[in-house]
């Protein structure tokens, strides 16, 4: 087996994958896929462990929604400065591997929008850059090991729901 390649909705409907000895897997996990249009979204592998959307790109009414949680093996997501401007929810769910989040720039501008990230044990950082998310309402991060949150000037300005929940195992 010389490459793997996988596209998003093979193996869907699994609970559990499990892969020994698979040195092209690993190298697969390690790649980072860079995303400039809905239709290289819809392409993306989902087997991938760095996902970044390019700046001023995917603004198109069809990103009115993202939710990461089908890519399994994502280690960190990054967006672009003015990147994901019609974005009214962003979910990040379930993401056992997911360790850093980053936000550009003037990015996820739609009006009463959510950031909810949830279940994310290994989620370290959180940044959202000036600008962004100012119109939204909402910004939850329950159960993840986040512990760093950098949010810039101008950011969730109308937030009427601040929700960081976190329950600590072994704790009497």
């Amino acid at each position: 087996l010389q490459t793997l390649s996988l596209r998003k909705g093979v193996f869907h409907k699994m609970d559990k994958l499990v892969v020994r000895n698979a040195g092209v897997f690993e190298d697969e996990l390690r790649k980072e896929s860079v995303i400039h249009s809905y239709n290289e979204w819809k392409e993306a592998s989902n087997f991938i462990g760095s996902l970044t959307v390019a700046s001023d790109c995917c603004n198109e009414q069809s990103f009115s929604e993202v939710d990461y949680s089908h890519i399994q093996f994502l280690r960190e997501l990054l967006i672009g400065n003015w990147s994901l401007r019609c974005v009214e929810e962003l979910r990040l769910h379930g993401l056992e591997r997911l360790e850093k989040v980053v936000i550009g720039n003037n990015c996820l501008c739609t009006r009463n929008g959510c950031f909810e990230c949830m279940n994310c044990a290994q989620l370290k950082t959180i940044q959202i850059g000036y600008g962004s998310c100012g119109a939204w309402n909402r910004f939850a991060v329950m159960d993840c090991g986040v512990s760093e949150i950098r949010v810039g000037n101008e950011c969730f300005v109308n937030c009427e729901i601040v929700s960081l929940v976190s329950t600590c195992v072994g704790v009497e």
